[in-house]
């Protein structure tokens, strides 16, 4: 068959092609030729190659051993095609050859010339595919590299042979060549390494009997060892621990051996390390644990034949982890009856102390009655207290485990003292969290019903009837009622239960306590009637009930405390059109006047919600008020009148109403302020609704505002335009100061949202800076702040509006400062004055309630409240905490610092500039220091 093989024909095509290209002109004259044109020629020159067609049956005589053949093959020119064809195969001839290990063609194509290192399409020589000793020695005798590294996975050949387990390959290779001469033993793809992991036994054992360490580890730092406990495989194991391996190594911090033989169950394994010596105290390291013990990490893994084990070797059993959790409380947490008495019986200390809170095993067992009576059994000390004054049996009822609270009651040899802080703190805790039936058996075991809540800031010394009327179910308020509380308890604001209703409090709760004897008729310190608080949490159902209640009807029109709004007054600014209409069935007064924000009912209802689901019960509610009689040209209140108070808040549909009924537009409020100052917080629709005259936006308010000041903080660019236009008609220009300096670009800077008309900083107030300083407003105007003026950027940067501080350093030529000053957040708090967001220092009335003016607006307080004293709250810089006590300061001293403060602007400011009329850079003059932001 060999005799058969005919020679390659020349194809027509070859010749065709071949006399094309001697007639190029480019070969005679030099000129480049395209590449694409050379590579197209090269590939048709390759691929008429007259020889690579054998290159397939050289291949297959290799691998059947057909040494006449390959001979045959050879002779009719199959090795010219090799060097060109055998990189689009597998392998090359010699490496079939010795894969087969087939010497004899092995012998023929060295003879030949064949390279013994050629590579395959992997980067492997025919050593690697070396499967016998005899193919082994024929390669190595012929000059094989012994120690080539292949490209891919960097492997030499001892490597790859222990990866895959070769072990005849392996032996025949070490046996050639002292390894210590060409392998450097390290962590990269140790071979014993690499035996181990991929359980190569054999190899293992050849590996160490040619002196190859046991205790080298891998780059992720793990040991041979390692790597045959998480494989699972005892024999290997016990090869390299008879080899010498170190059963205690952990390089670098890595997992014990012991404790991964724990963790994977294997308890031979276990035993075969501990009998070679691993230490049973030794502990993990943080890095890849909870430093625990062999014992520990058997009982968190509740491996009970390992806990017997290692107790039954010596193991300690007072041991704890790096989160100081010691091994019976673990087990108690758990639990775990059985390793609780096996540890008991190895003499652990039944009262250590664990984590932060230093809770005992007996605290640990809450959830399960069942160890919690097996260790006090055991002796376990239920009057020791957690960090928080928690004795076992707090912790029981605050985290409401009936069984294990009446466990501890029944086998409790002392009596409890319910009038210990930690005992009080947890019925507390109980009750809030409607654990009734805990608390139940707490009761019955004669804990005080009324136990009052001293920690509860909002409602201090508040009962637990009342902390039962806050829950959204009756069980405990029907479970506390069985212990006949005392139900005129009340708290540090004189609340009862009844003054503690929410929106989620049910009227079976309210139902219950009045049905016992609770008063409807009580008022707390601010004289506000359970009624009042049911309006207030919007619980439609129990107001109903309440007011259908004729001893609550006889305190219907009590008036509350200053600046608390009455029944009526709520019930509009929450905009519950039902509870209006049966407060208007009771014939209340529709035109009665609160001070504060009240004002009238009508003023309350404008002022009232704007969520888009409430604009159709809102406008109902103004509609029925004015129906019933209600005055819309009477003032009451901060606001004064409603058309005021409906221009800042309500929609256009609102406004409309006041004004088809004729109300004048030509009204101030306590604090000066119109209509078309408020509506220039609102939009410009409402703004042109007013049809008010140009004269109006010449209107200044107490502190000296326009309305353009007021349209510079809406964020809404259509507005502030119209604004500007009308007021430089009647001579108002862009740079308009108010008392204190501001003009509307300053104002604009402080990109804080209006009261119920918020936007979106980043966007809209850039806009309206953008917009002010194309109409020409001066980038470098100073306003009175705290001790100093602001510039436009410092104002900007303490609101935290970072994009329009740079933008006005921009704007005069300066790069943005490195550090800013900001000031602290005080979320929820709106000014009293100027109705925007407050931020950093405030001002607090110490006589009203909850009132307060932001930084800027404190200047100005003699004007608009001036009789009572102020407190100094907030954080003046946001600067990781570091501030000043609080400090009350008269309106009678504001004002003196405030014209000090002028005086000394207009005394020598020729030279730093403070003069607030006059413009100024926007560097840090007049700051301190710098605290970055």
């Amino acid at each position: 068959m060999v005799d058969l093989i005919p020679a390659p024909p020349r194809p027509e095509q070859e010749e065709r092609e071949g006399k094309e290209l001697e007639a190029d002109p480019r070969q005679a004259t030099g000129d480049s030729i395209d590449c694409q044109d050379v590579e197209k020629e090269q590939t048709t020159e390759e691929s008429h190659n007259p020889f690579s067609w054998l290159a397939g049956p050289l291949l297959e005589a290799c691998m059947l051993g057909l040494d006449d053949a390959i001979v045959k093959l050879l002779s009719v020119g199959a090795v010219n095609s090799l060097p060109k064809d055998t990189d689009s195969l597998t392998n090359s001839p010699l490496h079939e050859a010795v894969a087969y290990s087939h010497v004899n063609p092995m012998k023929t194509l060295l003879e030949a010339g064949t390279n013994v290192d050629s590579t395959d399409t992997s980067g492997r020589t025919p050593l690697y595919r070396a499967n016998s000793a005899t193919a082994v020695r024929a390669l190595l005798v012929n000059g094989a590299t012994i120690d080539f590294v292949e490209a891919n996975d960097q492997l030499m050949p001892i490597q790859l042979m222990a990866k895959v387990g070769n072990f005849t390959a392996l032996e025949a290779v070490l046996s050639h060549k002292d390894h210590r001469e060409y392998f450097e033993e390290g962590a990269s793809n140790h071979p014993v390494n690499l035996a181990a992991k991929f359980g190569r036994r054999k190899c293992l054992e050849i590996l160490l009997r040619y002196g190859f360490s046991p205790n080298i580890a891998d780059t992720e730092m793990q040991t041979p060892l390692l790597h045959a406990v998480k494989t699972g495989r005892v024999d290997i194991c016990r090869t390299l621990l008879e080899h010498r391996a170190d059963p205690n190594l952990t390089p670098d911090e890595s997992i014990p051996p012991l404790h991964q033989a724990i963790m994977e169950d294997r308890s031979d394994i276990l035993k075969l390390l501990v009998e070679h010596k691993a230490d049973i105290e030794r502990r993990e390291t943080h890095q890849e644990g909870w430093s625990r013990t062999p014992l520990q990490v058997a009982i968190n893994w509740n491996r009970m034949e390992h806990i017997e084990y290692l107790l039954g070797q010596g193991a300690n059993p007072n041991v704890h982890d790096s989160d100081d959790q010691w091994a019976l409380f673990v087990a108690a947490r758990s639990g775990w009856d059985d390793v609780v008495q096996k540890l008991a019986d190895a003499k652990a200390d039944l009262n250590t102390l664990s984590d932060q809170e230093k809770w005992t095993p007996l605290h640990g067992a809450y959830p399960h009655p069942g160890t919690v009576s097996l260790l006090i059994d055991l002796g376990a000390d239920l009057s020791i207290t957690t960090l928080s004054d928690y004795t076992p049996l707090d912790i029981a009822l605050v985290n409401g485990s009936k069984a294990t609270v009446e466990t501890i009651l029944e086998k409790s040899k002392t009596k409890f003292d319910f009038s210990l802080r930690g005992a009080q703190k947890a019925i507390v805790g109980a009750v809030e969290s409607n654990y009734h039936e805990a608390v139940g058996a707490i009761l019955e075991a004669g804990a005080d019903v009324n136990t009052v809540d001293v920690d509860y800031e909002d409602n201090k010394n508040e009962p637990l009837t009342g902390t039962a009327m806050r829950l959204g179910e009756a069980y405990m308020m029907r479970k506390l009622l069985e212990f006949r509380p005392d139900l005129d308890l009340v708290s540090e604001k004189q609340n009862t239960a009844l003054h503690c209703i929410t929106d989620e409090t049910p009227v079976e709760s309210v139902r219950l306590f009045v049905n016992a004897g609770g008063r409807l008729d009580a008022l707390n310190k601010d004289r506000e009637t359970p009624l009042s608080i049911a309006a207030d949490s919007e619980n439609d159902a129990v107001f109903e009930y309440i007011i259908g209640k004729e001893v609550a009807r006889s305190v219907l029109h009590v008036t509350p405390r200053e600046q608390v709004g009455t029944v009526m007054h709520i019930a509009c600014f929450k905009g519950r059109l039902q509870m209006v209409r049966l407060l208007i069935e009771q014939k209340f007064d529709v035109n009665l006047v609160s001070d504060g924000i009240w004002g009238t009912p009508l003023l309350s209802a404008a002022i009232g919600p704007e969520r888009d689901e409430d604009r159709e019960e809102k406008k109902e509610i103004v509609e029925l008020l004015l129906k019933e009689g209600a005055d819309p040209h009477k003032a009451g209140g901060y606001f004064g009148y409603p058309i005021n108070v409906a221009c800042l808040s309500t929609y256009v549909d609102v406004v409309q109403i006041f004004l088809n009924l004729g109300v004048s537009v030509d009204v101030r409020d306590p604090l000066g302020r119109k209509p078309a100052h408020m509506a220039c917080y609102n939009s410009l629709q409402v703004l042109n609704l007013l049809q008010i005259p140009d004269s109006d936006f010449a209107e200044r308010d107490v502190v000296g505002r326009v309305p353009l000041h007021y349209a510079a903080c809406s964020g809404q660019p259509d507005l502030v335009q119209e604004v500007l236009a009308r007021s430089m008609r009647v001579g108002v220009d862009v740079d308009v100061a108010d008392h204190d300096g501001w003009t509307p670009l300053l104002w604009a800077t402080r990109c804080s949202a209006s009261w119920r008309r918020p936007h979106k900083p980043d966007l809209t107030a850039t806009d309206v800076v953008s917009m002010l300083l194309d109409k020409g407003a001066n980038p470098k105007i100073k306003g009175l702040g705290f001790s100093s003026p602001f510039s436009a950027s410092q104002i900007a940067y303490y609101h935290h509006a970072d994009g329009i501080g740079d933008l006005i350093c921009q704007k005069i030529g300066e790069q943005p400062p490195q550090t800013k000053r900001r000031g602290r957040q005080a979320p929820d708090l709106v000014c009293e004055c100027c109705q925007l967001e407050i931020v950093g220092s405030y001002s607090q009335c110490d006589d009203c309630y909850n009132w307060g003016v932001c930084f800027k607006c404190t200047r100005s307080t003699l004007a608009f409240h001036p009789r009572h004293s102020l407190i100094n709250k907030g954080e003046e810089w946001d600067d990781d905490g570091n501030s000043g006590s609080e400090k009350s300061v008269s309106v009678d001293e504001a004002t003196q610092e405030e014209e000090e403060e002028e005086e000394e602007a207009e005394e020598g400011d020729d030279e730093d500039g403070d003069d607030p009329a006059k413009p100024a850079d926007a560097s840090s003059a007049g700051f301190d220091d710098e605290i970055v932001g």
